[in-house]
């Protein structure tokens, strides 16, 4: 039961780090579709400005501004979000974690759902002839494998609290003994 363990606590301690690779790529994909669509949200913008009044105009500016923070916002906690569930278990995989605790495992859960929210929109996308069809399945795969890595820490990281606790009960029955 030891070497199971052990084998987990690697695997545990390999998937943190793609945990935390994947999250920079989030941050790099997010950052490259804003930038690639940036002629397409101007047109988008111009459309908008021209059909406000004057006095508005003004108003529309600061208000994309403040939606520009609010995605960059989101962006920085996704990514702080895959660097503490990343660190978590790679320290737990490690064996250096002092406590007991969960919180990684729920927070990982909730990247989880998150990841699938934002791929399951992109999959219609591949059976209508996009344009750039080849940009969107590797993007789809890459965004599939992150869903992958979370799911499987999730599921490695229970399997080493089981183990842990069983081994624990094992050496409380042989020192009663």
């Amino acid at each position: 039961m030891e070497r199971e363990l052990r084998r987990n606590q690697n695997l545990l301690y390999c998937v943190g780090t793609g945990v935390i690779m994947f999250g920079l790529w989030s941050v790099i994909k997010g950052i490259m579709t804003i930038f690639l669509q940036k002629d397409e949200l101007i047109v988008m913008l111009e459309t908008v400005k021209a059909s406000l009044t004057p006095d508005k105009a003004d108003y529309f500016v600061s208000t994309f501004t403040i939606v520009c923070i609010i995605i960059g916002i989101i962006i920085g906690v996704l990514l702080l979000m895959h660097i503490c569930v990343g660190l978590s278990a790679r320290k737990e995989g490690m064996g250096r974690r002092k406590k007991d605790r969960v919180g990684y495992l729920v927070v990982a859960f909730i990247l989880l759902v998150v990841s699938v929210a934002f791929v399951v929109p992109e999959i219609p996308a591949l059976f209508k002839g996009v344009d750039d069809l080849l940009d969107e399945i590797v993007t789809v795969i890459v965004d599939v494998t992150s869903i992958v890595v979370i799911l499987e820490l999730i599921v490695t990281g229970i399997k080493v609290r089981i183990l842990k606790r069983k081994l624990n009960e094992e050496e409380k029955e042989e020192g009663s003994s």
